[in-house]
């Protein structure tokens, strides 16, 4: 009897380790989510000397649990001067931004965005040639 009931005991407490591990793999952090606002921007001239730079361009980012995303102004360019918002999609494995409604580069492939994170810190990479790209902080 004593056997039956420690052997319960085990399984009860196994199979409550397996759930609460099941449930934190489900809840995986997004360190995206909330509100980012872009604060340097980087232009390179083409020699590799550019770094990034203060910027005033009035630029928000919000990301939601979903792995969406929307934008205060257009993400079509580095330039940001449409005042349309974008809305897209993230993909976190690839570390990948996907605006709507941006012109792709071949016909091909859909605009995308690369990004990092770095020191606290969102980092997105357009396509260019001379390297460029933006750094955003946190909001939330």
């Amino acid at each position: 009897m004593k056997m039956l009931l420690s052997l319960s005991i085990v399984l009860v407490f196994l199979a409550s380790c397996q759930q609460q591990e099941v449930i934190h793999e489900e809840n995986i952090d997004n360190p995206l989510v909330g509100k980012w606002k872009l604060i340097e921007q980087l232009a390179d001239p083409g020699d590799g000397s550019g770094t990034f730079r203060a910027t005033d361009k009035n630029l928000q980012i919000e990301f939601f649990e979903n792995k969406t995303f929307k934008a205060t102004r257009s993400m079509c360019s580095l330039a940001n001067y449409e005042p349309q918002t974008t809305e897209g999609k993230v993909d976190l494995n690839l570390e990948v931004l996907y605006p709507e409604g941006c012109d792709n580069l071949y016909d091909d492939v859909e605009f995308q965005i690369q990004y990092k994170m770095e020191d606290g810190q969102l980092l997105l990479y357009y396509f260019c040639i001379e390297g460029c790209g933006q750094k955003f902080e946190k909001l939330n």
